[in-house]
């Protein structure tokens, strides 16, 4: 009698202990979706290395994730928001590009293209997307952003900054998708 009680309360141990280790692995999922700026420190764009086409996303404690931009599509069928999707992979068509997590950056249609540098928290519509992240004015006020089309030409260029966590540089052809 006293060995299955015992059993049983090993169980329980067990079952509490599974309890608590996913709590702390929810806990730490949900806090990914909260403020990304540290300490107050306010980024800026000469932090961007913009000498290369990459982004840079910075995981605490695991070495930066790098990854080269191979190319920009502009989705333009939405009326209010523009949808940017930086590729992490070459030679693909737009439909292609889902399927290899690029940074997507949405933007309201009046956003500027001339090169103003704009602070998430002035345009609560700004939002940059990566895998299961998100970085807008909720989340990151600070975070800034600046992006240039050239019409004639089709050269876009793109520059953001959130802080402590992505930050990245585009320059060359963009893909309108109408």
């Amino acid at each position: 009698m006293v060995m299955e009680v015992e059993r049983k309360m090993g169980k329980i141990k067990r079952l509490l202990v599974a309890v608590v280790v996913a709590w702390s692995v929810l806990s730490g999922a949900v806090a990914c979706h909260k403020t990304v700026d540290p300490g107050g420190v306010t980024p800026t764009l000469e932090e961007v290395d913009t000498d290369k086409n990459e982004w840079v996303h910075i995981i605490k404690d695991v070495d930066p994730l790098i990854s080269t931009i191979w190319c920009a599509f502009i989705d333009t069928r939405e009326v209010n928001f523009w949808h940017i999707y930086l590729s992490p992979v070459r030679d693909i068509e737009f439909e292609e590009v889902f399927d290899f997590s690029p940074v997507k950056i949405t933007l309201p249609v009046d956003f500027p293209l001339d090169g103003t540098v704009v602070r998430f928290s002035a345009d609560r519509a700004i939002r940059l997307t990566y895998g299961s992240k998100y970085w807008d004015a909720s989340n990151t006020p600070k975070g800034v952003l600046s992006a240039i089309y050239e019409a004639h030409s089709r050269h876009f260029e793109i520059t953001f900054n959130i802080g402590a966590t992505l930050k990245g540089h585009y320059s060359g052809p963009l893909t309108i998708i109408e």
